[in-house]
């Protein structure tokens, strides 16, 4: 495995995932592309065992509440057939699993210089949060990373009131 920052490949060591704990905390500073190359074969073992489980406990809810999900299109297969599903594939890692697989790559530790923050916390930091002046918030995540609001997000009293607002004008600012 190999992890490039401006095409140059770094130590995992450097990075750090921002897991939703504290998605405020490191918007203003500068953002650079980075990738990760890694071979199929590394990437099940990395994390197979979670897609495995995931996989089951949506199947699980699936058949309980009879629903589809996006393990569906697949037929619930194993994480090596769901590579030959590249549309699937990334709708399930997005959904899921992106924060595990990030974790397992960059482990946390004192050397992290970068800080990897989720593509939902800019577009909530840029659509949501500088449009109504909130600089100071944490928003919990569910255990996929995604952003979760029921009960999950801390604002300053002032930027609570903003809230109320925006829903009093029905959505506008």
């Amino acid at each position: 495995m190999e992890i490039l920052l401006d095409n140059i490949v770094v130590a995992p060591n450097l990075f750090c995932v921002n897991d939703g704990q504290n998605y405020g905390e490191f918007f203003n500073h500068k953002t650079k592309e980075y990738q990760v190359q890694i071979h199929k074969a590394a990437f099940i073992a990395l994390i197979e065992i979670e897609y495995n489980q995931t996989r089951n406990e949506i199947k699980i809810d699936d058949a309980f509440e009879n629903e589809n999900s996006d393990f569906t299109n697949t037929n619930y297969c194993s994480l090596r057939e769901l590579l030959n599903y590249p549309k699937d594939f990334l709708e399930i890692m997005k959904t899921y699993l992106h924060i595990d697989l990030l974790k397992k790559i960059f482990p946390s530790n004192e050397k992290n210089k970068y800080v990897i923050n989720s593509a939902d916390s800019i577009i909530l930091k840029d659509n949501l949060f500088l449009p109504l002046g909130i600089s100071n918030y944490i928003i919990q995540s569910d255990m996929s990373g995604e952003p979760y609001f029921g009960g999950g997000m801390y604002l300053t009293p002032r930027d609570m009131l903003k809230f109320g607002q925006l829903c009093l004008n029905k959505g506008q600012w």
